[in-house]
């Protein structure tokens, strides 16, 4: 039987933190630490701005709901409900098709179909993204606002189920309130008592919440002026990060189907 030598400080690290990291007295067992350009944190941020983008643009041009803040949806829908106010449909519509975006993701990580892909899963997802926010662009504005918003909620919601690390952390590109617990209790650990490896989380939850909330500002700015249209910016900015992934020195990120 073996028995815990750790310390009180270092359980608090890793009810923090989640997953300690290997030291010199916990071997490895020849393991490594898996990186790719698809988790960097430059892909990382690149996805959170876009996915604050399409909230932005769904709650100010498409009925008040939410993309990619389910959170929100959730609240949102439990008020229209207290009024009984048919507007509760269209918070309602956004977390059906959030959850059809998730098992989607999920379908495309089965070896029975990662087999068959051209591409990695993740990039396979990514690339689905881009041609949705492309799509939607030019639908005309007679679309109903509860079929727009669930569509684009899909392919959300297949990126946060596929980019769900920074090197060997995991976050949501998607949903913030995750991102801002850790970034707090990372926050708690790396003051005191001071671990580095905490410090870097904070650093890199912190980029990323602020990308975010820069991406829903940008959004809620260009959709009264571009309508549809204004989605054309992230697909751009996906597209930016998927051509990045094809052109990098490990292209594991786009080709690998383990």
């Amino acid at each position: 039987m073996t028995v815990s030598t750790s310390s009180p400080i270092e359980t608090q690290k890793d009810a923090l933190l989640g997953e300690p990291l290997p030291t010199a007295a916990e071997p490895t067992s020849g393991r490594r630490p898996h990186f790719t350009a698809a988790n960097s944190l430059a892909v990382a941020m690149a996805l959170s701005l876009s996915a604050g983008y399409l909230d932005g643009f769904t709650f100010v041009g498409h009925g008040h709901s939410f993309a990619s803040a389910m959170t929100g949806n959730m609240v949102l829908l439990g008020i229209n409900l207290a009024a009984l106010t048919p507007e509760a449909l269209g918070n309602l519509y956004p977390l059906i098709a959030f959850v059809f975006g998730v098992i989607s993701a999920n379908l495309l990580l089965r070896k029975g179909v990662r087999s068959h892909l051209p591409f990695s899963p993740h990039f396979t997802t990514l690339l689905i993204e881009i041609a949705v926010l492309a799509g939607v662009a030019f639908l005309p504005g007679t679309v109903d606002d509860h079929i727009l918003v669930a569509v684009v909620t899909v392919s959300t919601a297949m990126q946060n189920t596929s980019f769900r690390n920074i090197g060997t952390r995991t976050y949501n590109s998607v949903i913030m309130t995750g991102n801002l617990q850790a970034f707090s209790n990372s926050l708690a650990v790396g003051v005191w008592p001071g671990e580095a490896a905490a410090r870097e989380q904070v650093r890199d939850l912190g980029a990323i919440l602020t990308s975010f909330v820069v991406g829903a500002a940008l959004g809620a700015v260009a959709t009264p002026r571009f309508g549809n249209h204004a989605t054309l910016a992230p697909a751009a900015l996906l597209a930016v990060v998927a051509v990045a992934l094809i052109f990098s020195s490990d292209d594991e990120s786009v080709f690998r189907k383990a």
